[in-house]
């Protein structure tokens, strides 16, 4: 059978639409949202203050920040050189609600329940506080409950079989929760993520039985079975705090703790989230990789500024 060879350089192509594009004028909504994120910004300010600032400098949710640089700024109270603008506010605003709505109906349902009491971490070891979600009573365990909106994509890693087996949900997240337990001697802590949208039902039957597991799920863990976990943590504040309260130091090196970044390993580059793992005692590279952290760190040019 004879190929055919014959050029289709002149044929016609297809035509694609132009599209409808946006228009670049947006006085409307940015009209409305940025008199709403002056409105908003007084809710979210509030809810960054310690719980109770005579506890100390670290607050639980600065488990969320897993580089230690970043963790050092946050402790000696430096000025952020990225500070939020308005689309973080937005995605802050959306979970704050979802937040609320969820909060004040599961403090009904289990009656006694505590309501964003605040907790003095000392303890737990750590010279800090936290603002708790809710603190429950359920089948004779004192639980921790600490309550997370997520977008789509986060959701889906954590909790389906998307791209792999479910992740969980993120260790800043447990840490978090795990830390204000060990302090007011819970039993356990529920971690619950709230999904932004929904995902596909064929996702969820795998870990749910009803509907709720379309934008819904929850992770249970004992206080005693976080112990590791917390433990590092704690050497973690203290190592930074130490830094902090020397004044001949300077900034840490910038090493992220994460089980997906190799112990040691240290950001290269902030403005891409390279990092490097160096063999130990040797000049040859062990693993590289990056880290999406960086991306979103409040202090990513000081910590270019300030050098390796």
């Amino acid at each position: 059978m004879s190929r055919i060879k014959q050029s289709i350089d002149d044929l016609p192509r297809a035509q694609r639409p132009e599209g409808n594009t946006p228009s670049k004028n947006n006085f409307l909504v940015q009209r409305i949202a940025e008199a709403w994120e002056k409105k908003d910004q007084e809710i979210h300010d509030r809810d960054l203050s310690l719980a109770i600032p005579d506890a100390g400098p670290y607050r639980a949710s600065y488990a969320g920040v897993r580089c230690n640089r970043a963790l050092y700024y946050k402790l000696s109270g430096t000025e952020v050189s990225n500070p939020l603008g308005l689309a973080d506010y937005w995605r802050f605003a959306l979970g704050h609600t979802v937040h609320e709505m969820l909060q004040d109906i599961a403090a009904e349902l289990f009656p006694g329940a505590e309501v964003e009491p605040n907790i003095d971490l000392n303890p737990a070891g750590v010279p800090g506080s936290a603002h708790v979600d809710l603190i429950i009573q359920h089948e004779g365990k004192k639980l921790v409950v600490e309550i997370k909106s997520t977008g789509g994509f986060k959701f889906k890693a954590a909790a389906t079989s998307f791209r792999g087996p479910a992740e969980g949900p993120s260790n800043g997240h447990v840490i978090q929760a795990g830390l204000s337990a060990e302090a007011v001697g819970a039993d356990g802590v529920i971690i619950a993520y709230l999904s932004l949208e929904n995902v596909s039902q064929n996702l969820a039957k795998a870990y749910s039985t009803g509907d709720e597991g379309r934008f819904a799920a929850e992770w249970h863990y004992s206080t005693e079975e976080l112990k590791p976990l917390l433990d590092t943590e704690r050497k973690r504040v203290k190592d930074v705090l130490s830094a902090v309260n020397n004044p001949d130091s300077r900034v840490v090196p910038r090493h992220i703790i994460e089980p997906d970044i190799p112990a040691g390993a240290e950001i290269t580059d902030p403005e891409s989230g390279m990092w490097v793992k160096v063999v130990p005692g040797e000049r040859a590279v062990e693993a590289t990789g990056d880290t999406w952290h960086c991306a979103y760190c409040n202090f990513r040019d000081l910590c270019i500024k300030d050098g390796a």
